[in-house]
């Protein structure tokens, strides 16, 4: 979770410079809120002295693809991608807030609201006794809140063979099993807006991508379809628990390479 947090920062500081001219401003504040619900509620802001983005243009800021002017402020570049993920990781991880204010001309405030656990180093630490905050996890049951997720991803600067997208904490097991001892290195996530994350993140290098279909979030089909928009050139299983040609035929045209129903076994 920590790398997270880092990441929609790095994602807030990035914009920021990016649509500042150069003897601009941007800042990071941090300031303690007073919430009656829960405790250690920290707001991280983001102020920048850019452009300022309009009302209309703020509606569509957080939403997957979505980005302001893309040829005007930033060269065509970026993939619209990186508001939407840390919306998702600050709101459904952690119950959090996400949010910007801004006009044109007059810059931008990005910031989130979220709990931190208050744990306090030992007198024995290198680093002395003192407090460090440590993001709460959302105490929700579903997928993509649980304390005990199963999210597993390699270091950044590199990237394994395989990625499982499965929310099946069974099924996921046994893939993990099965590639583990064929000794192939592989990423897990539990649904289709996390794995356009992760292949982002490691700029599509996976040469194998096990996609399962029903999944909350967001859905294989989608994901597929998403990730293959992108430019994605590594191979798609799509995973079905229905084998029926419809469906098969369907996710053939969302951009796997093939479909297998489950269970799947070694030899697939």
């Amino acid at each position: 979770d920590r790398q997270r947090i880092q990441q929609v920062l790095q994602n807030f500081l990035s914009n920021a410079h990016k649509f500042t001219p150069n003897g601009g401003t941007v800042k990071v504040i941090i300031e303690a809120l007073n919430d009656p619900f829960r405790q250690n509620v920290y707001k991280t802001s983001v102020q920048d002295s850019g452009v300022g983005i309009s009302e209309q243009e703020q509606l569509k800021l957080f939403l997957p693809y979505s980005q302001i002017r893309a040829e005007e402020l930033q060269g065509g570049a970026g993939t619209g991608l990186g508001l939407s993920l840390s919306k998702t990781f600050i709101e459904s991880g952690h119950h959090g807030k996400i949010g910007v204010s801004s006009s044109p001309g007059n810059g931008s405030i990005f910031f989130f609201e979220i709990a931190y656990e208050i744990s306090t180093l030992t007198p024995s630490s290198p680093s002395g006794s003192r407090s460090q905050l440590t993001p709460m996890k959302s105490s929700s049951k579903s997928l993509t809140t649980k304390s005990n997720s199963q999210l597993q991803m390699s270091q950044i600067n590199t990237c394994p063979d395989v990625l499982i997208v499965e929310d099946s904490k069974l099924t996921r097991s046994l893939l993990i099993k099965t590639l583990t001892s064929l000794h192939v290195s592989h990423d897990v996530c539990e649904n289709g807006l996390q794995a356009m994350e992760f292949v982002a993140v490691k700029n599509g290098g996976y040469k194998l991508i096990l996609m399962d279909q029903e999944m909350p979030v967001m859905d294989g089909l989608r994901a597929t379809e998403a990730i293959r928009g992108h430019g994605f050139m590594g191979y798609i299983v799509g995973v079905t628990g229905n084998g029926l040609t419809e469906q098969v035929n369907t996710f053939l045209n969302c951009g796997a390479d093939r479909v297998v129903a489950k269970p799947i076994t070694r030899a697939v």
